[in-house]
């Protein structure tokens, strides 16, 4: 946390959870944007969580937080791939090599 506060950290924005089962990886402990705070948490299995906390209102935060759940995937559906795009030089046959006009010299 004296790295963070080095740093830049505003001492306000600094948080520490208990996550069962995962450990403060110190070394990531820093400043997010201009004063802000992050830090992540690591489980012995490789597993991660990122706390970071910024200028806002804390109340919003805590609202998100109580309302956290796991994703469904019930939400808007994905956007459709692009279209694949024209080229307009590759040939109809042989081994669809871009097709490359000749040139002087060439």
């Amino acid at each position: 946390m004296d790295l963070a506060r080095r740093q830049g950290a505003a001492p306000e924005l600094m948080y520490v959870v208990d996550l069962p089962g995962y450990e403060l990886a110190e070394q990531s402990v820093g400043v997010i944007n201009d004063d802000g705070f992050g830090a992540v948490y690591t489980s012995p299995d490789g597993k991660r969580v990122e706390l970071r906390i910024d200028r806002g209102p804390y109340a919003v935060l805590k609202r998100a937080a109580q309302g956290a759940r796991p994703a469904t995937g019930t939400g808007p559906p994905a956007p459709s791939p692009p279209a694949p795009a024209e080229r307009g030089d590759l040939p109809r046959n042989g081994d669809a090599a871009p097709i490359q006009r000749r040139r002087p010299g060439g």
